[in-house]
């Protein structure tokens, strides 16, 4: 089935003019007119945005930096691991998008076997993210020399992007630079102190998952919490927060990639600024919280599945079935 065949399946028929007018109302009536910003006021200007910049020292940017770098290798070993587990099935080709998500899970379960195992430890976890870094870089490189990753896009005509499409692409990026400084500033989040940091912290400090008789989340450790305890072994809170800042641009450009292959740039771009300017989004973006790893999740699941019903191969079906594992044991209803 080629790809027109595929936009057919999903095509919804409507006016452009239509179709505006309805992203507009949406607009005034979700954010203006029900006053949002008035109860969940965010900086949003500029002056807010940067006012504090004049007291960040050298030490200070070398400290965000090392954070920064640290949760890039651990984002990319992700990726490196979710390519060795998609590497076992020769048969199934896969986006990187989908081998990042796999990527998260595979080392959510790694860091939890390690844990049990009692070698949570600083070594050991730059080992684990060595092999992940050197793994993607590995089938990176193996691929471009086969042709099977730059071949296609060497062939596509440069994308481009009317003025609607560049306004809504600035957006996007102001966005996710607000969310990305608001990440960069201590926790203060009750539930990250309480168990979603000050647990995995526990652990870190006695290199072992053990119960606390305290915490009842200690029974049951969630996926998410597995990375943020890598982070912490190997740096800080910090490196968590970004780490979670990260789940929500993953689960956009999912969001992005689907809906621009089988729609158009226009309405992906949409749907990705309506996700992800709202300010409760943002506002969980600054925090080591968990729904943006479920919602990566989650949205990795639903896209497989609409894979599964388009191209009926039967893989989709089961991928869409261990992202929704993923997902569940992020978060578990008591």
């Amino acid at each position: 089935m080629n790809i027109n065949n595929k936009k057919r399946m999903l095509e919804v028929k409507m006016h452009s003019l239509f179709f505006y007018v309805l992203f507009f109302c949406w607009i005034y009536f979700v954010v203006f007119n029900t006053e949002y910003f008035k109860f969940f006021p965010l900086p949003f200007t500029t002056t807010q945005l940067f006012e504090g910049l004049g007291l960040i020292s050298y030490k200070k940017l070398i400290y965000l930096i090392k954070n920064f770098v640290t949760s890039f290798f651990v984002i990319f070993s992700c990726f490196g691991y979710g390519k060795i587990t998609f590497s076992l099935f020769k048969d199934f080709s896969s986006k990187w998008l989908f081998e990042v998500v796999m990527g998260f899970g595979v080392v959510a379960l790694l860091v939890y076997l390690l844990g049990l195992l009692g070698f949570l430890f600083k070594g050991i976890f730059w080992l684990v993210v060595t092999i992940g870094v050197g793994s993607g870089v590995y089938f990176l490189i193996f691929e471009k020399r086969n042709g099977t990753t730059y071949k296609t896009m060497s062939k596509t005509k440069p994308t481009r992007y009317n003025i609607f499409e560049i306004i809504l692409s600035f957006v996007f990026i102001y966005t996710a630079a607000i969310n990305f400084l608001g990440a960069t500033v201590p926790e203060t989040f009750f539930d990250s102190q309480f168990y979603l940091l000050g647990l995995p912290n526990q652990w870190r400090l006695q290199n072992k998952i053990s119960f606390n008789p305290y915490i009842f989340a200690s029974l049951y450790p969630f996926n998410i919490n597995m990375l943020y305890l890598m982070a912490l072994v190997l740096n800080n809170d910090i490196t968590a927060k970004i780490l979670h800042w990260s789940f929500g641009i993953v689960s956009c450009v999912l969001v992005y990639s689907f809906l621009k292959r089988y729609f158009s740039k226009t309405m992906a771009l949409i749907a990705v600024v309506i996700f992800y300017t709202v300010p409760t989004v943002m506002a969980v973006s600054w925090k080591t919280a968990i729904e943006l790893g479920i919602t990566m999740f989650e949205i990795a699941m639903v896209l497989c599945m609409m894979e599964y019903f388009i191209k009926k191969e039967k893989f989709w079906l089961i991928l869409s079935g261990i992202f929704a594992g993923f997902a569940l044991g992020s978060k578990y209803l008591v």
